[in-house]
C-alpha cells in the first residue's frame, strides 16, 4: 500500500518531503527572527550605531521580522491543509504583508544606493539629516502599504460548493486589472528598483577604482589614510550589493512562477491546476522566505562593528570570521588618527559630522573597543548559558549556508 502511494502521490504529499521542508521553514524561522531581532536590538540600544545606513538596515531588518512571523508559518500549513481553516483576517493580511515586505525591502535598498552614490560620487552635497532618514523610511511604509492594499481588498475567505472547502483566494471584479496590477508590481518591487540600485553602485565602484589607482596626499601617512577610506568603502559597497544581490535570487523564482501562470492564463492554461505546480510554488516560497535570514550573516561576517556590537549583547557569541584582537585594536587607532586628520579638514568627504556610515569613526565609541586586548579576548569566549543556545543556532547557519 505505501509503495503505492509513493508512485501515485505526487512528490510534495511524501512524507519524508514534509519532514524535510517543514524542518527548513523551522530553521528560517528560527535563524531570521533572532537574527532580525538582534540587529534591532544593537541599533536601538546603541547610539553609536545609529547611522543613516544603519536606520535603513534596521528597516530592512523589520520588514524581515514582520514577513518572518506572518509568512513563514502560516504559507505552508495552508497549502498541506488544502482548506483555509485560519480566520478571514488572515487571508487579507497574508499576502498583503508578504508584498509589502518586498516593498519595504526593494525601496529601502534604493535608498541606501541612492545614499551611498551622493556620499562617494557626490562628496561635497550635505549628506541627509536623521530626521530625513525617518521621515523617509516612514514614506516607504505608506507607499508598500497603498500599493499592496489591493492584495487585501480582493482577497477573501471562500467558501466552494464544487470541492466542498473553504480557500482563501483573490477575487478581482475585473481580470484584466488583475493583469495590470501583477505587472505593474513586478516592475515596481523589481525592474525599477534593479535598474536604479545597478546604475548606483556602477559609479560608486568606478570611483572607488579611480581613487584606488589614484592615491591622493602628499606623504606615506595620507596616502595610507586614503587607501584605508578607500577599502573601508569598498567593504561596506560589497555588503550592501551583497544584501541586494540575495533579495533578488531569493524572489525571482516566486515572482517569475505568478508572472508565467499570468501570462499562460491568457491561453487558457492554468499551471496551478499541474500535479507538480505545489511542489514548484513550496520550493519558490521556502527559497524567498530564506531571503530574511541572510542579511544578519552579512553583517557579522563582512561588517566589522556589526560583528562587534553582537559578541557585546551575547558574550558568547562566536563568529567564524573574527578578527584577532591585535587588528582591531589597530584598525582602533587607526580610526581615531583618521578622526583627528577629517577634524582639522572640515570639507573631507567622511568627517564625523556630516559623514556617518555604516562602519563610521563614531562608532569607536563603543565600549568593547575601549577594554584591553585581554579582556575583549576574555569576552567573546565566555560561556552564558542564557546564549548557548543562539550561538549554536548562528554556528548551525554557518554550517548549512556557508
Amino acid at each position: 500500500m505505501n509503495s503505492t502511494n509513493v508512485t501515485t502521490d505526487p512528490i510534495w504529499k511524501w512524507t519524508s518531503f514534509k519532514a524535510v521542508l517543514f524542518f527548513l521553514y523551522s530553521v528560517v524561522f528560527v535563524l531570521a527572527s533572532v537574527g532580525n531581532y538582534l540587529v534591532v536590538l544593537v541599533v536601538v540600544k546603541n547610539k553609536s550605531m545609529q547611522t543613516i545606513t544603519n536606520l535603513f538596515i534596521t528597516n530592512l531588518a523589520l520588514a524581515d521580522i514582520l514577513t518572518t512571523l506572518i509568512a513563514v508559518p502560516f504559507t505552508p500549513i495552508a497549502v498541506y491543509t488544502e482548506e483555509w481553516i485560519f480566520p478571514a483576517t488572515l487571508c487579507k493580511l497574508l499576502p498583503m504583508t508578504m508584498g509589502l515586505s518586498v516593498y519595504v525591502s526593494t525601496l529601502t535598498s534604493t535608498a541606501i544606493a541612492l545614499d551611498r552614490y551622493i556620499v562617494i560620487v557626490h562628496p561635497f552635497i550635505p549628506r541627509m539629516k536623521m530626521k530625513v532618514c525617518i521621515l523617509i523610511i516612514f514614506c516607504i511604509w505608506v507607499i508598500g502599504t497603498l500599493i499592496t492594499s489591493p492584495l487585501a481588498i480582493f482577497q477573501k475567505k471562500q467558501f466552494f460548493n464544487d470541492t466542498n472547502k473553504t480557500e482563501c483566494r483573490e477575487d478581482w471584479i475585473n481580470p484584466v486589472s488583475r493583469e495590470i496590477f501583477t505587472t505593474l508590481n513586478f516592475v515596481l518591487q523589481f525592474v525599477l528598483p534593479g535598474l536604479i540600485i545597478s546604475l548606483c553602485y556602477f559609479y560608486v565602484g568606478k570611483v572607488l577604482k579611480m581613487r584606488g589607482v589614484n592615491k591622493i596626499g602628499c606623504g606615506v601617512k595620507s596616502r595610507e589614510r586614503e587607501e584605508m577610506e578607500v577599502k573601508r568603502k569598498r567593504r561596506t559597497n560589497h555588503m550592501l550589493i551583497a544584501m541586494v544581490t540575495i533579495f533578488i535570487i531569493c524572489w525571482t523564482p516566486l515572482n517569475m512562477l505568478w508572472i508565467i501562470s499570468e501570462i499562460l492564463g491568457k491561453f487558457d492554461v492554468f499551471i496551478s491546476d499541474s500535479r507538480n505546480f505545489f511542489l514548484i510554488f513550496l520550493c519558490s516560497h521556502l527559497t524567498a522566505m530564506s531571503g530574511t535570514m541572510y542579511n544578519p550573516l552579512l553583517y557579522g561576517w563582512m561588517n566589522k562593528n556589526f560583528r562587534m556590537e553582537f559578541q557585546r549583547v551575547l558574550p558568547c557569541l562566536k563568529f567564524r570570521s573574527d578578527i584577532p584582537t591585535k587588528t582591531m585594536v589597530e584598525e582602533n587607532t587607526h580610526f581615531k588618527r583618521i578622526s583627528e586628520y577629517h577634524d582639522s579638514s572640515p570639507n573631507q568627504e567622511l568627517s564625523v559630522q556630516n559623514r556617518p556610515s555604516v562602519d563610521s569613526t563614531e562608532h569607536n565609541k563603543s565600549p568593547l573597543l575601549q577594554r584591553a586586548p585581554t579582556q575583549a579576548t576574555s569576552m567573546v569566549g565566555t560561556k552564558c548559558p542564557p546564549c548557548e543556545y543562539v550561538s549554536l543556532l548562528v554556528e548551525i547557519e554557518f554550517v548549512f549556508f556557508l
